[in-house]
C-alpha cells in the first residue's frame, strides 16, 4: 500500500505516536482551510502585499486547491486505522471534521 508505515505503527508505540501526532496536525490544517495546499507551522511569518494577494496568511504557505492533498490525508487515515482501528485519534472530532471538510470541498 502506499503508506507502508501503516503495519509498522501496529509495532511500534513510538510511531504511532508520531503518525497520530501527523494526523492531528494535518486535521487542523485542513479545517483552517481545505483548499490550502502548504501551510506553516506558526503564525510569526510576515507576509508582504504580493504574498497576501496571492492568499497567504497567518497558517497558509500555499493558497492553491490540489485535490491530491486531500486523497494523501484520506489515505493516510485508512491506513492508520486499519492498523490500529482502536486507537483514539480515529475518533477525535477534529479529524471527523477534517474529513467532513474534504469531502465537501470535493463534492463542490
Amino acid at each position: 500500500p502506499w503508506f507502508p508505515g501503516g503495519a509498522l505503527v501496529a509495532q511500534d508505540a513510538r510511531l504511532a505516536r508520531v503518525v497520530s501526532g501527523l494526523i492531528r496536525r494535518s486535521a487542523f490544517y485542513i479545517r483552517h482551510d481545505p483548499y490550502a495546499n502548504a501551510f506553516r507551522i506558526d503564525t510569526s511569518y510576515i507576509f508582504n502585499e504580493k504574498q497576501k494577494q496571492m492568499g497567504r496568511h497567518d497558517y497558509i504557505s500555499t493558497w492553491n486547491y490540489e485535490l491530491d492533498s486531500g486523497c494523501y490525508f484520506i489515505r493516510m487515515l485508512y491506513f492508520y486505522w486499519k492498523a490500529l482501528p482502536d486507537a483514539p485519534i480515529v475518533r477525535e472530532q477534529s479529524v471527523y471534521e477534517a474529513v467532513s471538510l474534504i469531502i465537501d470541498t470535493m463534492i463542490a
